[in-house]
């Protein structure tokens, strides 16, 4: 029996690659596996841990290489996902870019952003996180095995490091899930691979909270004169706290791709705090933000020298 060999490549998130000469010989595939993706992702988020068994893994080991946030979503879970039509329509747009240009990035050849590309497609949520994979191997892997192989890459990565492109599956405050899976084969070099390449965009849908408030947000490097990000490079770690006139009233910390998302069950937060050690120690007065929404977004950008 011929041997499967097997080539693939995760890029990390708001890292631009180009596919190293590669390009598709023939306009891929678009596969139908939304269904399939959508209940491997939500088994993975329902139990984080369970998966983490079955791929042998030291529980203690990822314990001590998360921060107390990340953990907690590990240790419970997290919300399930359900479909969105925009925001899949908004993976197409970028995919389209993405096999025009040859580059594989999650900043589009004009400079959208994965946000900018929701928000053309129609999508009307606060925040979105996306993840892009891709498999090439000799041999014939159906669309089927391919996923599989791809989700259990990504999903171990996220167990046993710190995953900026995977960060977005298990952000506890996303609720909905654009999919979309190619296929093709494509020249590397002079040599001809099959190819998948699956795409997910996750989104927040704005209000879904029926009691209390939220904060969501990213933190971000790199800050100009003007006060507008310079990249979209997040920063992980970041301890956040939402805070009343009485004191705080909870803490949460920045993911790998700088995400938050902090929330208060019974009085609405006057002040959010951001604090690194040495680094950053930043407030704001948040209260009036929430007069006509339970969930707001704080979109932050510091300096790192």
């Amino acid at each position: 029996m011929q041997k499967l060999k097997i080539i693939t490549f995760i890029f990390l998130f708001f890292y631009p690659f180009t596919l190293y000469g590669a390009s598709f010989l023939e306009s891929p595939v678009l596969y139908d596996l939304d269904d399939t993706i959508l209940k491997k992702v939500n088994d993975f988020r329902a139990n984080p841990l369970g998966l983490a068994s079955l791929f042998g893994l030291d529980v203690d080991e990822i314990k001590l290489d998360k921060n107390p946030s990340e953990w907690e979503a590990i240790e419970f879970g997290v919300e399930l996902l359900t479909l969105n039509d925009s925001l899949k329509e908004a993976l197409l747009l970028h995919l389209d870019d993405i096999l025009t240009s040859g580059h594989l990035s999650h900043t589009g050849s004009d400079g959208s952003s994965p946000m900018d590309r929701a928000q053309l497609a129609g999508y009307d949520g606060l925040m979105v996180g996306e993840t892009i994979i891709m498999l090439a191997f000799e041999n014939f892997v159906s669309p089927e095995t391919a996923v599989g192989i791809l989700l259990d890459n990504l999903f171990r990565s996220v167990l046993t490091s710190n995953s900026k492109e995977g960060a977005p599956i298990l952000f506890p405050a996303y609720s909905e899930l654009g999919v979309v899976l190619i296929g093709g084969v494509i020249d590397i070099d002079g040599k001809r691979l099959n190819a998948y390449i699956l795409s997910l965009l996750f989104g927040l849908k704005k209000d879904q909270k029926e009691n209390g408030f939220s904060v969501v947000g990213r933190i971000l490097k790199g800050l100009n004169g003007d006060g507008q990000c310079l990249q979209q490079e997040g920063i992980e770690g970041i301890r956040v706290d939402l805070v009343s006139l009485a004191g705080s009233i909870s803490s949460q910390w920045t993911w790998p791709d700088g995400s938050y998302s902090i929330n208060s069950k019974y009085s609405r937060p006057f002040g959010i705090v951001f604090k690194k050690e040495e680094l950053i120690d930043h407030s704001e007065v948040i209260f009036n933000d929430f007069n006509e929404s339970s969930v707001i977004k704080k979109e932050i950008c510091f300096n790192l020298n």
